[in-house]
């Protein structure tokens, strides 16, 4: 040994002392953490992405909005709107006797704010904007049921996918019940902020969704927020793939199924004639767990203002 350096005997490592089955569960946990951290990473990215996409697309749609010319309206005038003093005390109108606003027959022509979007992807078919949720303000797809699911509006990978409408829905001829499903993502987006409608007061504050198909726009009001489940075993159980309905009575028995599981009674009536709209997310840690938000058409004597009191005045919760 020379002088003045001291002698420092060797330091034996935890992974060295370990036995080999310690050494790969350490190893393993090396792994899982930095796929971990990837995956996270990956999310984010992701998610940003897909905020970016959304607010091209809106900026997008309201040039077009922007620079389309005015066109006049051909349809009969619908009725005033009922005062609210007059929708508050009328707790149970009847349905009515005609169509609301009859459905978009073969015949209709495509609304010319979408034409360029159509151009760009033919799969596009309609748009979704909510009240509540600012970021709820996107285009719908329709083409089958899986493509969607983990791809952006241009097709591009994407885990968060795009909100999509039933692959057995038609928008033209339209079907009385549009059904869209949605990621629940946990950053927003999507149906990520649909379990807030939840709470009572965010329903309260803003209920309404305008769906605009290709074809037609409407507002929808909620006449229920509901878990259910799609195992037949479950005593939560509803089938909710339902387009059309064979009879009034089977478009009753689909309403008065998701009212028996809503987390609110709402004075919303659903009559024979009316559109409706179901939105589809996942909720809860079950995988067979759903939110379901069945929603109709708001009617030609009805508005916002008067629904809204309406709602404030009879919502109970359950």
């Amino acid at each position: 040994m020379s002088r003045g350096r001291r002698y420092r005997p060797r330091r034996r490592t935890i992974f060295r002392e370990s036995t080999p089955l310690q050494r790969l569960l350490l190893a393993a946990a090396g792994v899982l953490m930095v796929a971990a951290v990837a995956l996270t990473i990956n999310y984010l990215v992701q998610g940003r992405a897909t905020r970016r996409v959304q607010e091209e697309l809106r900026a997008q749609r309201e040039a077009v909005a922007t620079d389309a010319p005015v066109v006049e309206a051909t349809e009969t005038p619908t009725a005033e709107p009922a005062p609210v003093a007059a929708a508050v005390a009328q707790a149970d109108p009847p349905p009515p006797s005609a169509t609301p606003y009859p459905l978009p027959s073969a015949s209709t022509a495509m609304l010319p704010e979408f034409l360029s979007f159509f151009r760009r992807n033919n799969d596009m078919a309609g748009w979704l904007k909510s009240d509540a949720f600012s970021d709820v303000d996107y285009p719908v797809v329709k083409r089958d049921n899986s493509y969607y699911v983990y791809r952006d509006f241009y097709g591009r990978d994407n885990m968060a996918g795009t909100v999509f409408i039933d692959a057995d829905n038609s928008i033209l001829p339209q079907d009385q019940n549009l059904i869209l499903h949605g990621h629940n993502m946990k950053n927003g987006t999507m149906f990520g902020k649909l379990a807030r409608l939840l709470e009572r007061h965010v329903l309260l504050d803003a209920p309404f969704f305008q769906f605009s198909t290709l074809y037609d726009s409407q507002v929808y009001v909620p006449y229920a927020v509901s878990v259910v489940s799609i195992d037949p075993a479950s005593p939560r159980y509803l089938s909710m793939i339902v387009p059309r309905f064979g009879s009034p009575q089977d478009q009753a028995g689909y309403v008065e199924g998701l009212r028996r599981f809503s987390a609110f009674t709402l004075p919303v009536e659903v009559g024979p004639n009316d559109r409706m709209l179901t939105m589809i997310t996942c909720h809860g840690k079950e995988d067979s767990e759903r939110l379901v938000v069945g929603l109709r058409a708001l009617r030609p004597d009805e508005n916002k203002e008067s629904l809204k009191a309406l709602l404030a005045d009879q919502i109970i919760t359950n």
